[in-house]
């Protein structure tokens, strides 16, 4: 019975790393989802129609609950994204304006 109380127990320990590995991976991914969104908008490029194209025709759900999606989901909401998208493009265009 000792064995199986340490395997069990060894388990859950090893469940909660995952899950907190899980949490720190994610974020990791959606920064860099942010910062390849970003470049992309240096190079001149609007990402927005393509990821709404993507998303449609995914059917994906358009806006996760924040919760959920932060532990299960690499890549950020599209609403997320769409306005972290128009933020650094305005500031690109303010940026060109002022060259």
């Amino acid at each position: 019975y000792e064995i199986s109380a340490c395997l069990v127990g060894s388990e859950m320990c090893i469940r909660d790393r995952s899950n907190v590995l899980a949490l720190i991976t994610n974020w990791v991914s959606r920064t860099f989802e942010f910062q390849a969104d970003e470049f992309a908008i240096s190079l001149g490029m609007d990402l927005r129609p393509a990821l709404l194209k993507i998303y449609l025709e995914n059917a994906s759900n358009l806006n996760p609950d924040p919760l959920y999606s932060m532990v299960h989901f690499t890549h950020p909401p599209l609403v997320l994204r769409l306005k972290a998208i128009s933020q650094a493009l305005s500031k690109f265009r303010d940026q060109k304006k002022q060259d």
